[in-house]
């Protein structure tokens, strides 16, 4: 399997210190900086305490919300978006893990189900919001990954398309960041999380891994839902580099993961690692 990482939450209800402890003895060697983004943290001081930890930044989760859309139609919106990541790919550099995961859209006003395929206009702006970033990437020496979304979302939720516009635009400074959930959740439209991963591995810089029961986005380990991570660890295992980094998207409180260690968490990684 390839590199396993963690989220780094600061700012939320966790001990950052030993939520990063118990992912390290999970076998996470790597962590993705996320943060509460209404108390300031200052990068020095995050790189101290993930270093505690024996560990290093690989990437951060650019801010998402309505009001960062670089699928909209609207130029002001997407301006803003734009200017947004450019921040987001300055911090990512400055905490040493260049790469900054992005949402293609927003949710979807209307909410579910989306248009299928996903309007003209959105797609068009979105390549274009695409475009800007790899030359932002380009002069920050970072990554953007576009990440695909559930189908609530306005644009993103097939993520064979997101893989074609990332492969399209042919930057090395844009690159997608698979989400097994989301994939999960959009599997009666595009086949299993394995065919999914396997149809988008060749653009792909980053997995977001987590499991649900393909109905709800609710970030569980893997393993603690319906999806098939034999079949999906196999296609890892088989196609993609040892340093493709599969980070857990999972929010589970600190005594949790303790608990799940315990049990033989690492061990089941361990065993997915040597699959195929």
């Amino acid at each position: 399997m390839a590199r396993l990482a963690t989220i780094a939450p600061f700012n939320f209800e966790f001990d950052t210190a030993r939520f990063l402890r118990a992912y390290r003895s999970a076998g996470c060697s790597h962590a993705q900086f996320y943060r509460n983004d209404k108390v300031e943290i200052e990068p020095e001081e995050a790189i101290q305490i993930i270093g505690d930890e024996e560990m290093e930044f690989d990437s951060i989760h650019g801010l998402f919300g309505e009001s960062l859309d670089p699928s909209s139609p609207d130029d002001g919106k997407r301006r803003h978006s734009i200017d947004t990541y450019e921040r987001e790919g300055e911090l990512a550099a400055t905490l040493g893990g260049p790469m900054v995961v992005v949402h293609p859209s927003w949710m979807n006003p209307e909410g579910w189900p989306v248009s299928r395929p996903p309007e003209p206009a959105r797609v068009a702006a979105l390549q274009d919001s695409m475009a800007q970033l790899a030359r932002i990437g380009e002069r920050l020496g970072v990554v953007y990954l576009i990440e695909n979304l559930p189908g609530f979302f306005a644009i993103g939720h097939d993520s064979r398309r997101v893989a074609h516009w990332v492969r399209s635009l042919g930057s090395p400074n844009v690159r997608m960041c698979f989400d097994t959930g989301h994939a999960h959740i959009e599997s009666g439209f595009n086949g299993s999380v394995a065919r999914q991963l396997r149809e988008c591995l060749d653009v792909v810089g980053y997995v977001h891994a987590h499991d649900n029961d393909s109905v709800k986005d609710n970030h569980r380990m893997p393993g603690e839902g319906t999806i098939d991570w034999e079949r999906a660890a196999t296609v890892l295992a088989e196609h993609a580099p040892s340093s493709l980094p599969w980070m857990l998207e999972v929010f589970y409180p600190e005594q949790e993961v303790e608990a799940l260690v315990q049990q033989g968490l690492a061990e089941r990684f361990a065993r997915w690692s040597a699959s195929g």
